[in-house]
């Protein structure tokens, strides 16, 4: 059989695992006793004890005795071996020191050495395909303890593949989960050991999965129970092939030669979808298409970086459920044909898939819904870039002033394993800073306007010129009857418009303004001929000018300049807007009977004085 062994170190390793081997316990059916149905490659994860019960394969080591006794306390305190527990009796103190961790095991004569319960392990094993260690950089137990034991491990399986789930220090400084401040120390002097004797390394970041938890089931508060149950989920989904029947196989061998290129760029990190609430599981009901599309955003993502600027090395997608093998290819080929999805330059665009046909599982203590089908992401980018520099950044901040540094020394640590530690990561960077390009971000479209790259963008830029110009003509129009003088009181501007739409369109679809007379009211012969009698309201004025005095005349005469002036400069802007109102002139004309009456109004205007001249061009203006 190909057996994955797994160790969990420290706090976080051993919490993760208390939850992961929880929700293993549940796909394969194991009981609270270790009982178990008929199930297929229990063999892989658990091994059969003398009572018949089946016994996970994992180990615990840790240096608290409250995270030991809630193994001994919790829903697995039964089908757990107690001889692989490690309870060591001095504490850390949040310091990395393995070379003291291994006096401390020396002393305590009470209990296993961590050595005998690693090499018993191995013994039980037939042939192991796999080594999985659970553990924090952040701690100083957890990132010690596991530099030892991966020595421990190199000289008993050397052709084993080893990989890591660690849980790298956060770059937002401002998150809910705190950490010690002496995290930098303790991450830096591990990656070294990470990159020389694991094979890869999947890495993790509180204040992602904070996020991942706030957009897809919007928590306000999650806590590290959360946070554990979307880890368990992960490794379930990558050790899926392994366990159960599937379409395709893949195991860790044919994912380490299909992510790692070059040695030392090994540090990979995973994105899950779906992750629902329980109370919405009737709302949403996403298809495999936006599953798979939520693996490459940024709610699916859990370790911190810029989706925008990373480039892709590898990725291996894992999906469990009802998943039509049809329909997968469709969406493996839109995603390929994605421009938000870069890989850098020498690297091919390839996707190793994995399905599985098993059903996937929830825990019942957990607020999260059961969905038929899932989705898992294995990548291997250069997002991790930005971890890395943020923790050499806050490295050289503390080691500049040599803080902290005395009680590494007095652990037993020298102070140049700290320069060599930094020369190590700065190796590391510059080996994804060659992969990473000039690290420009990409011009991402919203899915709203993804209509622009078959030409809808032109056609619809094209529709809008004409409005504008169409626009500017109606203000011109309006300005230009503002302008104009009032119309007479007998007069009244009528429109037609055709259609009802109040846009612009309509606007122009409008008939022009006529000018139409009040009709009289006439109902006998005597009231025509009466109207008729009465004199015209222009021949009346005619009159009065004439039977004006002489001395009116001549101040009539002396003003006559200035009156001109204003006449011409009146002619002038009518000339100028003549153009825009011909239309509407001679519409006018052909309906009223003022036209007749302006045209024969100059002849006799002629035959008068200058007076009559000046009141009939302002007649002319005020009718217009």
């Amino acid at each position: 059989m190909r057996e994955i062994l797994q160790f969990h170190v420290g706090q976080a390793g051993i919490q993760i695992g208390n939850t992961a081997w929880e929700l293993l316990c549940l796909e394969h059916g194991i009981q609270p006793d270790g009982s178990a149905p008929s199930s297929q490659n229990l063999q892989v994860l658990f091994s059969e004890s003398q009572t018949k019960a089946n016994v996970p394969r994992a180990a615990f080591f840790d240096d608290d005795p409250l995270t030991i006794n809630s193994l001994n306390r919790g829903p697995l305190k039964k089908v757990l071996n107690q001889n692989l527990i490690k309870l060591f009796k001095d504490d850390a103190s949040s310091i990395w020191a393995s070379k003291k961790i291994t006096q401390y095991d020396e002393k305590d004569r009470s209990s296993r050495a961590a050595d005998e319960i690693v090499r018993k392990m191995l013994e039980a094993a037939d042939a192991a395909s796999a080594i999985i260690i659970y553990h924090s950089l952040a701690g100083g137990f957890g990132s010690g303890f596991t530099c030892k034991l991966l020595q421990l491990l190199n000289d008993e399986t050397a052709k084993t593949t080893k990989l890591t789930v660690s849980v790298f220090p956060s770059t937002k400084q401002d998150q809910l989960f705190t950490q010690p401040i002496v995290e930098p120390y303790n991450t830096i002097l591990t990656l070294p050991t990470l990159s020389e004797l694991s094979d890869f390394n999947i890495l993790y970041d509180n204040a992602a999965m904070y996020k991942v938890c706030q957009n897809q089931l919007d928590f306000e508060t999650p806590n590290f129970s959360h946070l554990n149950y979307m880890i368990a989920q992960t490794i379930s989904s990558i050790s899926q092939s392994i366990r159960f029947r599937g379409t395709k196989l893949v195991d860790f061998n044919d994912m380490r030669t299909n992510l790692i290129t070059t040695p030392k760029q090994q540090f990979l990190w995973t994105s899950y979808s779906p992750f629902i609430y329980t109370d919405q599981q009737h709302l949403k009901k996403p298809n495999l298409q936006n599953i798979t599309e939520s693996l490459f955003d940024d709610n699916g993502h859990l370790l911190s970086f810029n989706r925008l600027t990373h480039k892709y090395l590898g990725s291996s997608l894992f999906f469990k459920g009802d998943c039509p093998l049809p329909e997968l290819n469709y969406v493996i080929k839109q995603i390929k044909q994605s421009e938000e999805i870069r890989f850098a330059e020498g690297t091919q665009v390839a996707y190793q898939t994995c399905v599985s046909m098993a059903q996937p599982c929830t825990l019942p203590n957990y607020p999260f819904a059961k969905y038929s089908k899932t989705a898992c992401m294995l990548a291997h980018s250069t997002g991790v870039l930005q971890s890395f520099e943020s923790l050499k950044k806050r490295f050289s901040t503390l080691y500049s002033k040599r803080a902290f540094v005395s009680w590494y020394v007095g652990q037993g640590l020298e102070e140049g394993q700290f320069s060599e530690s930094n020369e190590s990561l700065q190796q590391i960077i510059e080996l994804y800073k060659g992969k990473h390009g000039d690290g420009k971000p990409i011009e991402v479209q919203p899915k709203t306007d993804r209509k622009q790259e078959y030409g809808y963008k032109k056609e619809k830029q094209a529709q809008q010129q004409p409005q504008v110009k169409k626009t500017q003509e109606v203000k011109k129009t309006q300005d230009v009857k503002k302008n104009q003088a009032p119309k007479a009181s007998n007069q009244i501007t009528t429109a037609r418009v055709e259609n009802n739409d109040y846009s612009e369109d309509a606007y122009d679809q409008r008939a022009p303004a006529r000018a139409q007379q009040k009709p009289l009211k006439l109902t006998t012969n005597d009231q025509k001929q009466s109207n008729s009698a009465k004199p015209n309201r222009i021949q009346q004025e005619d009159d009065n000018i004439v039977n004006q005095p002489q001395q009116q005349e001549d101040d009539n005469q002396i003003n006559e300049p200035q009156e001109q002036e204003d006449i011409n400069q009146q002619a002038i802007q009518q000339y100028d807007e003549e153009p825009v109102q011909q239309q509407e002139d001679q519409q006018q004309n052909q309906d009223d009977g003022f036209g007749e009456s302006n045209n024969q109004q100059p002849k006799q205007n002629d035959q008068k004085g200058p007076q009559a001249n000046q009141l009939n061009a302002v007649e002319n203006i005020s009718f217009q």
